[in-house]
């Protein structure tokens, strides 16, 4: 049986650990709030232990409602389905973490003296804004990569959208749509700053092309198949090869491409700001009420107290002391019997 629970005390440790309701986050942000769920959800199921994983803490959370009987309370219904949407959350946001992780380490292997890399790049030309997952700079021009996590089957759909198993879009955006932005915002965001530094070009443009990059779990293997046709894609396996036989018409000489690096090196990262789907400050509430309820200490009636028997005790001791007693009470009694026979005995004398 867990310890005892109160709602305001398991409010306390969300705010401790700053889980609270935004308007807005960025990705690491966004990030931090959902594993610093899991560990408070980890240490209350838990006792103190925040190592578990989220669904870990489900599992237990279920068993615990099942053994109170509680399972069809609708607020129990409610508050168990919203944490178990905070699980899947975390889950997708981690998942494009690792996957990430995985291109990272790909690009450690690409043996290429010319390549710099840049990652989760702010840019925005006042009215429109994007991130970019991975910048390459090379002598021959740049790579952006936008790193897609998979591991089931693909389609490019006719209309751009990404569809998992051919049926399930996690997107409603046209991937190519969204690539062109970025690749014209970057193109922007350099020529600016070009202009800045009071030089109106290389003598040669900006080249900037990009990959779709699918990321997939160790061993795994999927198929894509490309109804859109307008973006080229590969797979993180495949990088080390790509980049490093990467060339172009374009050349860029050592300064200019220091100073590509310096321009992109100076943009932002990790700025831009997205609504998040969960109400952390409802979310937070129901389960604080869940714990409250779920070890809350029943209050056991009186047991009915049950009616004193005296033992009989049966030892050699005690029957000696029941028949020596006995015994008097019996003398006791001949001595009287005798004494009212001489009574009536002297009265007749008398008579």
């Amino acid at each position: 049986m867990m310890k005892e629970m109160k709602a305001n005390d398991v409010m306390k440790k969300f705010e401790n650990q700053n889980v609270v309701n935004r308007a807005e986050f960025t990705f690491e942000e966004y990030l931090e709030q959902l594993t610093g769920f899991q560990k408070i959800v980890s240490s209350c199921v838990y006792e103190g232990d925040d190592s578990f994983r989220l669904s870990d803490s489900i599992t237990r959370l279920q068993q615990f409602i099942r053994s109170k009987g509680i399972k069809d309370d609708p607020f129990v219904k409610k508050a168990m389905d919203d944490i178990k949407e905070t699980g899947k959350e975390l889950a997708i946001i981690m998942a494009g973490k690792r996957g990430e992780g995985r291109i990272e380490h790909a690009l450690s292997f690409v043996e290429r003296p010319d390549l710099t890399v840049f990652k989760n790049k702010y840019i925005t030309d006042g009215e429109e804004e994007t991130e970019i997952d991975t910048i390459l700079v090379t002598s021959n021009g740049i790579v952006i990569l936008e790193i897609k996590t998979a591991k089931k089957d693909i389609t490019i759909s006719q209309d751009g959208r990404l569809l998992y198993e051919n049926q399930i879009s996690y997107h409603d955006d046209c991937i190519g749509e969204k690539i062109e932005k970025k690749r014209r915002l970057l193109k922007y965001q350099i020529e600016k700053e070009m202009k800045n530094r009071g030089i109106d070009s290389f003598g040669k443009p900006v080249r900037i092309e990009s990959r779709i990059v699918f990321s997939t779990p160790y061993k795994t293997r999927i198929r894509v198949t490309d109804l859109y046709k307008k973006e080229r894609f590969c797979f993180g396996n495949q990088l080390k090869h790509i980049i490093e036989n990467y060339y172009s018409g374009t050349c860029y000489e050592s300064e200019d491409l220091q100073m590509l690096n310096e321009i992109i090196g100076s943009m932002e990262s990790n700025k831009k700001r997205f609504q998040q789907k969960l109400d952390f400050a409802k979310i937070n509430r129901e389960f604080a009420q869940l714990m409250e309820l779920l070890t809350k200490q029943e209050v056991a009636e009186p047991a009915e107290t049950a009616p004193i028997l005296l033992k009989r005790d049966d030892s050699k001791e005690s029957s000696q002391k029941r028949f020596y007693t006995f015994g008097k009470i019996a003398v006791s009694a001949l001595f009287a019997a005798a004494s009212i026979v001489s009574c009536v005995a002297l009265s007749k004398s008398y008579k």
